[in-house]
């Protein structure tokens, strides 16, 4: 891809260099993608923007943002789409089931739609908005939600293309 770099792939770097890369900001995403089977079989892909640069070890994905028209933000915010979840499970992992890691080879398959005007600011406050867990804050379904909705809209969806990927995520159109 030409949008990201993975620190998995050494490529003879030293520790240095790559403890360095890490230090920088990312967006972070859990390796082993979570297979569901309820309301429907689809995979779910977790990730979150990591602007402080932590060390993770594991299984943790990391993927540096290399093209300056996208944000960590912004790339958490897709990758946490049901949009992203239909594309992996069907065109990348093939509705597979078992072992299904998000790697580097796979990471960069997803097209991502150029952010339009203010999508970048938007995609930061919406992060914040999600990531807020207090009791009085949002439910899942209502994170997923906003989600969604701003990764359509980056994505130009218009509403049949919605409705479909709502209903093959969440068996529901709504």
């Amino acid at each position: 891809s030409t949008w990201c770099r993975s620190s998995s792939r050494s490529g003879g770097t030293t520790w240095t260099a790559k403890v360095a890369r890490m230090l920088q900001p990312k967006v972070v995403t859990q390796n082993i993608v979570a297979h569901l089977r309820t309301p429907r079989p689809r995979i779910w892909i977790i990730s979150a923007p990591d602007p402080d640069g932590i060390i993770c070890l594991n299984t943790i994905s990391v993927t540096h943002i290399t093209d300056p028209r996208f944000s960590i933000y912004y790339l958490a915010a897709v990758l946490n789409s049901s949009l992203a979840a239909w594309f992996y499970y069907e065109f990348v992992f093939c509705r597979a089931v078992r072992t299904m890691h998000f790697d580097h080879y796979y990471a960069g398959k997803l097209p991502l739609a150029l952010p339009h005007a203010g999508h970048l600011e938007r995609a930061e406050s919406l992060t914040a908005a999600c990531a807020n867990t207090d009791e009085e804050s949002l439910t899942r379904a209502q994170r997923q939600r906003l989600i969604d909705d701003f990764v359509f809209d980056a994505y130009s969806l218009n509403e049949t293309q919605r409705r479909f990927v709502r209903h093959y995520c969440f068996a529901t159109p709504e």
